[in-house]
């Protein structure tokens, strides 16, 4: 889960692109589907 949030913050600081709303509600949302998988555990019958 790290790797996508380095690559954002590389893009921002070392090659000056400028960050756009769209792009955080973009990445709030995989990073909350994943979160989502993640901790759903299967409920044992």
């Amino acid at each position: 889960m790290g790797i996508p949030p380095t690559g954002l913050l590389a893009a921002i600081f070392l090659l000056g692109e400028e960050p756009t709303k769209e792009l955080f509600i973009g990445g709030a949302i995989i990073i909350v589907g994943v979160i989502l998988i993640v901790f759903n555990k299967p409920k044992k019958n």
